[in-house]
């Protein structure tokens, strides 16, 4: 359970991780980045009418004097906007003069508060000219709990058409919408109960992949923030079987320390493994020194096999108070784990 799941078995972990955390209190302090999570126009998207703004949303607070974006039909005349403010993670935008048709390109540069790291990035999005909907998406709130209910709006979408609506990294379903004869909805939705803590995106698409964004912050989150899964294949030679373990970081914590160990399954021997992988009694150990917000691996074993075989893999994370951090920025450090299983997959055939 989690620190967010506000439950006694979350308490009794978060305390065996503060013991554990202080004890490596002098280790070095790890540098988050903010990364994008949200944008309007949404990235690849197309707009009928030229937008009058810009909103990126970040999942970590910015620093203002250093952040920007700028905009450009084409590569070569780069302009920066004519009016830019920084509100806390989001970064907002007000052009100064109306967009022709054309292909535009959003190059951002974000620089975290308290001594955070700096990222940047491009993305494109097409105004057609065509006065056809320009979808926007917004939600009732800037921050909720999962398992709570938010509403979620929408504006200039196609009349009369369905909007399917998901939530997080993963796109976990959170709903249908429907645009009035005006192009307009709201709906309420509740946040799935295995939406972990962070600034999490809500996205629409409709049936023509037309897309908006926005973005909730999920304080009391679903637990393990770190997902695994592994996935079986027979091969590549007979009598062999392939294991592929694949992890994700759904949340704003940064992890450290996160230790993959996987034993080795009886009647069988390992043939390869790919990353720094080392056999230690019996058991195949991965370790990342840290993962941010997003995916590793996928971590690869080729075992020898006679018959069907399965893993069991057990997945060790920790994090710490970020360094300098004040108020809510103080999130609560935590030893945890999680497991991932797999189903039984036969080797290769002779």
């Amino acid at each position: 359970m989690a620190p967010h799941s506000r439950s006694a078995a979350a308490w009794s972990v978060l305390a065996l991780g503060l013991v554990t955390l202080m004890l490596a209190g002098c280790a070095p302090a790890l540098v988050p980045l903010p990364q994008l999570v949200a944008a309007w126009p949404a990235p690849s998207a197309t707009l009928g009418r030229a937008p009058n703004h810009l909103e990126l949303t970040f999942n970590r607070l910015l620093l203002a004097d250093a952040s920007s974006v700028r905009l450009a039909r084409t590569t070569d005349d780069w302009q920066p906007p004519s009016e830019l403010a920084v509100d806390g993670n989001r970064l907002a935008v007000q052009l100064g003069e109306r967009l022709a048709p054309g292909t535009y390109a959003v190059q951002w540069r974000a620089v975290g508060a308290h001594g955070q790291g700096t990222a940047q990035g491009e993305y494109a999005f097409v105004v057609s000219g065509e006065r056809g909907p320009s979808p926007q998406l917004g939600v009732s709130q800037p921050e909720t709990d999962a398992g709570q209910v938010i509403e979620v709006r929408g504006q200039g979408w196609p009349a009369q058409q369905d909007v399917q609506l998901a939530i997080g990294d993963e796109a976990v379903p959170l709903g249908t919408a429907h645009a009035d004869q005006h192009g307009n909805f709201s709906v309420d939705a509740r946040v799935p109960e295995q939406i972990a803590f962070g600034v999490q995106p809500i996205i629409a698409t409709n049936g023509d992949q037309q897309q908006a964004e926005s973005a909730v912050g999920v304080r009391w989150g679903g637990w393990p923030p770190l997902a695994a899964w592994t996935t079986g294949t027979a091969g590549p030679q007979p009598g062999e079987v392939t294991f592929s373990i694949s992890l994700r970081n759904r949340s704003d914590y940064l992890l450290e320390a996160v230790r993959v160990e996987l034993p080795v399954p009886t009647g069988t021997s390992v043939v390869a493994t790919d990353g720094d992988a080392r056999l230690t009694d019996g058991v195949l150990v991965w370790e990342l020194p840290s993962l941010d917000r997003g995916a590793a691996g996928p971590l690869r074993v080729v075992l020898r096999a006679q018959n069907p075989v399965a893993t069991h893999a057990t997945i060790a994370f920790r994090h710490r108070r970020p360094h300098d951090c004040s108020g809510e920025e103080c999130l609560t450090a935590f030893v945890s784990q999680t497991v991932s299983d797999s189903v039984p997959v036969a080797p290769e055939s002779p």
